[in-house]
């Protein structure tokens, strides 16, 4: 009955056939997704309390419904937010793909909604998603009073920062170059860049989620033009990565990293980056 909470009907019943996969604080590699809504105080303040519970649950049901169909565990609602993880308690060595396919099938799912409730006049809100695949402690976890099966270590925290991170790019997706590694070529991606995430001084390689499967036509010549910029904003050369950034934002048409990049590259021409500088950004917030 517990369990029936945060895991889907088919993971449930093998992880009661097989209760030693419920232990208690096995380390392992596994992936992360948090998901929150962007501007959900605004969102809370025009709707009264019990029609705000209800217009949240109408959200948190077919995305926590698109978790279990992924064989994902939900973790914990934090307030408008999901949070969920993969290869617990099952093995599930695709578990950095189906976290992707998750991720991009809540966007999806939030398209729908946006149209029944634009029908509905209710308001809309967008999301945000972080993905972020490592080594994590799981398993029955808590105080002598009251446990929960979740998740614990510095690469759960990563994935928190990340989803935080899709404020700053103007992104909804954003997974780490760990759980990249694992989907490259099964997934359509661009790579962001680096960021020093907050409490974190190495940096991490980031991407967006764009889709699932492969890029082509214009999608894969504006990712091309889009890297190529990145490779010439690092580098400094400023002529050549603002030509490469107008050119993807042309075949995107509109994009928020096009230009926040563009708009970087005309302070660096006034102000120029000091010594030392690596091209990596340094978020100030979660």
């Amino acid at each position: 009955s517990t369990f029936s909470k945060y895991l889907g009907e088919e993971v449930m019943e093998e992880a009661i056939k097989n209760p030693e996969k419920l232990n208690r604080g096995e380390k392992r590699e596994m992936t992360v997704l948090f998901s929150d809504i962007r501007g959900f105080t605004t969102l809370s303040e025009r709707m009264q309390p019990e029609k705000l519970a209800d217009f949240i649950k109408e959200y948190l049901s077919p995305m926590t419904g698109i978790v279990f169909e992924e064989k994902g565990t939900l973790d914990k609602y934090i307030g408008d937010a999901v949070m969920a993880f993969w290869n617990a308690p099952l093995d599930q060595q695709d578990h950095a793909l189906r976290a992707c396919r998750a991720a991009w099938k809540m966007l999806l799912k939030l398209e729908e909604l946006k149209a029944k409730w634009r029908a509905a006049n209710y308001p809309e809100f967008d999301i945000g998603v972080g993905i972020n695949t490592g080594p994590m402690i799981v398993g029955n976890m808590g105080s002598d009073v009251r446990v929960d099966y979740t998740v614990m270590g510095d690469a759960v925290n990563l994935g928190s920062r990340l989803e935080g991170t899709n404020k700053e790019y103007e992104t909804r997706i954003i997974f780490s170059e760990s759980t990249f590694a694992q989907v490259q070529g099964q997934v359509i991606s661009r790579r962001l860049g680096a960021v020093r995430v907050k409490g974190k001084r190495k940096p991490v390689k980031i991407f967006e989620l764009r889709g699932i499967g492969t890029p082509t036509g214009k999608e894969a010549e504006a990712i091309a033009a889009f890297e190529g910029a990145l490779d010439a904003y690092t580098e400094q050369q400023w002529d050549t990565a603002k030509q490469k950034f107008e050119a993807a934002l042309a075949l995107w048409g509109e994009d928020g990293p096009c230009r926040r990049y563009l708009e970087e590259i005309e302070h660096f021409r006034v102000e120029p980056p000091g010594p030392g500088w690596d091209g990596v950004y340094t978020a100030t917030s979660k």
